[in-house]
């Protein structure tokens, strides 16, 4: 995805070079380029955090398919108590467990801040 934001920048850019200068003034192609240019680190900076949650998450699921015990709040989330619901993205605990009944765990409580 930043290849392709970095290529919509670049052709934005010659776009907006190749104006004649009848059309555009340089005040107007700066002010065009530097909200242009905010826009674009707007979108790289949401998809990087974006792209840093979900390598989080796929983290979590990993360990928990792993076996290991994953923290998610005052839960600790384990094969042997919880499935992990992929349509929902959560973990929902099996039945059988008096105290863990109707527990439904969004992976995003498991993400360490």
């Amino acid at each position: 995805m930043r290849i392709v934001l970095f290529l919509v920048l670049i052709l934005f850019i010659l776009i907006l070079f190749a104006a004649g200068s009848q059309r555009l003034n340089l005040k107007s192609r700066i002010l065009i380029l530097i909200c242009g240019i905010a826009l674009f680190l707007v979108a790289f900076f949401y998809n990087e955090s974006v792209q840093n949650k979900e390598e989080n998450i796929n983290k979590i699921v990993e360990e928990f398919t792993q076996g290991k015990t994953v923290k998610c709040g005052e839960f600790e989330v384990d094969k042997k108590h919880f499935n992990y619901e992929f349509g929902t993205g959560s973990f929902v605990a099996k039945s059988g467990f008096e105290s863990l009944n109707s527990v439904i765990i969004p992976v995003e409580k498991c993400i360490e801040k």
